[in-house]
């Protein structure tokens, strides 16, 4: 999709951004009936993070910002279905839910969130003050974008249940690309919501492929346009790179102004620190002082040659595979206490355990891995007498060395065919296989899908959401 001047200008003002045009970057956004501050791209960039400069008319961003403006909240009494609709199917019987799905207002947002979507670049704005501490930055846009992503997927189900599956898939496929634009962000609590948005749309896609009878030419064309997601998969890696930024920042924030620690009174200078804010690098006497004092109580180029360490040490893990995960989840502290000087408490107290996180994107490769291969057996059966292969390979060695893989494990995906149908499975974090077993508890046991699947609980009427 390509974004005209006309429709940015139209989008900018709507979305309530005061003072920008096509070529600069505003100072203060409305999201939701809030105005916010617009924290300069280049004062992150100074910081040590990398945010992406993208002009404003290929930037998906400010089409997500007018998505995000233009929906009303739903009532009350659609919470329940709304839920139902994201993980399990169409709540038959919500009629407040209906009523609002169909909302010429909801309907407007959903359409420009799918616009969105389709664009090739996004990197949405940061707000606050930079005169203060980076800990102050604000990420208004990940709550609208969680919501409006439930909103695509609920819209996905309602198609899905009138028998519109290639419709269902698109919008599953927006949500996807959503997740993935989300998850370019600068920080880790980023990567971490283009993750959640994106495994929601991948189940919502796994249900689809195992529930309906979906022709071999429309499985295919899924097939060819999940191709590109492999490589735009939502990763913790860009935010743990911001993750590793913001250590380094706090500390030049510390060793310039070391005595933020001990007092929140007037400090030498009329626009004390905790009211005119931080400013690294000050050049007046009173902040020379003050900076020689914090490298001398913290030395920073130490700090930073620890939080590097720690760093290095979870890129290693998180590009490791399977290999990479025979230790304990608490092997983060463990290291931390063991590697890290006692003196070093900057590093100590911030440096977050990541054993999860970077588990989350192993898992995102493995849900992957599982909706190609389910989507390659169903149109396997449909060719075969609606006979599921008695292994993988017989999908094409080529398809289970490229496709197919568990992240895992040094293997392919478990797979078993059962009657008439199978049960196909990562063996999970614990790298342990239990042959199948599947109950929820992915980090324990074993997680996949089996078929044919388990019939759904039809949602209730009567469960307040009328």
């Amino acid at each position: 999709m390509k974004t005209s001047s006309v429709v940015l200008a139209a989008a900018l003002v709507i979305c309530g951004v005061h003072g920008a045009s096509s070529a600069e970057e505003p100072r203060t956004i409305v999201i939701r009936g809030e105005e916010y501050p617009v924290w300069p791209a280049e004062n992150l960039v100074r910081r040590g993070f990398d945010v992406a400069h993208i002009p404003n008319e290929k930037n998906a961003a400010w089409v997500y910002l007018e998505a995000f403006n233009a929906y009303n909240n739903p009532p009350p009494t659609a919470g329940r279905a709304l839920d139902y609709a994201t993980g399990t199917a169409w709540p038959v019987g919500s009629e407040a839910f209906a009523i609002y799905m169909s909302d010429p207002d909801t309907v407007r947002a959903l359409r420009l969130y799918r616009e969105a979507s389709e664009m090739k670049r996004c990197q949405f704005p940061y707000f606050g003050d930079p005169s203060t501490s980076v800990v102050s930055v604000l990420m208004p846009t990940l709550a609208p974008m969680r919501f409006l992503s439930k909103l695509v997927v609920a819209e996905g189900r309602k198609l899905e249940a009138e028998g519109d599956y290639a419709g269902a898939f698109d919008r599953y496929l927006s949500a996807m690309r959503a997740g993935e634009h989300a998850a370019k962000g600068a920080t880790l609590i980023e990567g971490l919501v283009g993750l959640a948005v994106w495994a929601l749309a991948d189940h919502a896609l796994d249900d689809l492929v195992l529930r309906h009878p979906i022709p071999v030419k429309e499985l295919e064309r899924w097939q060819t346009l999940l191709d590109p997601r492999a490589a735009r998969l939502p990763s913790p890696q860009r935010g743990l790179e911001g993750e590793r930024s913001f250590g380094p920042a706090i500390v030049d924030e510390i060793c310039s102004h070391p005595l933020q620690l001990f007092t929140t009174g007037r400090l030498f200078r009329e626009d004390a620190i905790w009211d005119g804010g931080i400013r690294p690098g000050e050049d007046d006497g009173w902040g020379r002082l003050e900076a020689r004092i914090g490298r001398l109580f913290f030395p920073d180029r130490a700090i930073k040659r620890h939080m590097n360490g720690y760093y290095d040490r979870v890129f290693e893990r998180a590009a490791g595979g399977s290999l990479a995960w025979t230790a304990v989840p608490d092997e983060d502290e463990r290291y931390i206490k063991e590697q890290i000087p006692q003196w070093d408490v900057l590093s100590r107290s911030m440096l977050p355990s990541l054993y999860r996180v970077t588990v989350l994107g192993l898992r995102g490769k493995a849900d992957l891995a599982l909706t190609r291969t389910l989507i390659a057996l169903r149109i396997h059966a449909l060719r075969h007498d609606a006979m599921f292969p008695a292994a993988l390979e017989e999908l094409g060695e080529a398809f289970v060395t490229k496709h197919a893989m568990d992240p895992f494990y040094d293997g392919p995906l478990g797979y078993r065919r059962t009657g008439d149908g199978f049960v196909l499975y990562s063996v999970g974090p614990e790298g342990v296989d239990d042959g199948g077993a599947i109950d929820g508890r992915w980090d324990e046991l074993d997680f996949g899908y089996m078929y044919p699947p388990q019939p759904i609980k039809a949602f209730s009427a009567n469960g307040g959401d009328q």
